[in-house]
């Protein structure tokens, strides 16, 4: 199983507890709609290059040898309460300007994930 641009997955993440500190912030289980298996998640707090924003990158690891990673940065144009907290992409590949899947991310005292086509 992969991913591929026409994959949903929804899920949420959850605080880890970790004294480590490379350990993830965050860590979830994820469904690929339309599949039975469930993928694990993890995300890593972080700022963005110019210290203005607050990111989450994160990666998406289907086995061992399987991972993807995006970025999620707080969304600046959140206007109501149905706009998520969270936008980025899940990258499909290692190339700068290969395929990606929108992520947003809508935090509840957790944060539940929503993983989709671009539109």
């Amino acid at each position: 199983m992969s991913l591929n641009e026409r994959s949903r997955l929804q899920g949420t993440l959850w605080a880890s507890h970790s004294e480590n500190p490379k350990a993830p912030s965050r860590t979830g289980v994820f469904e690929i709609l339309g599949h039975t298996e469930k993928v694990h998640v993890a995300a890593w707090d972080r700022n963005s290059a110019d210290g203005a924003a607050k990111c989450l990158s994160f990666q998406v690891e289907l086995s061992r040898d399987l991972k993807y990673f995006g970025i999620m940065k707080l969304n600046p144009e959140r206007k109501t309460d149905n706009d998520p907290h969270y936008c980025g992409v899940l990258n499909l590949t290692r190339e700068m300007d290969g395929p990606t899947l929108n992520v947003r991310g809508y935090d509840r005292g957790f944060l539940s994930i929503v993983i989709e086509p671009c539109s």
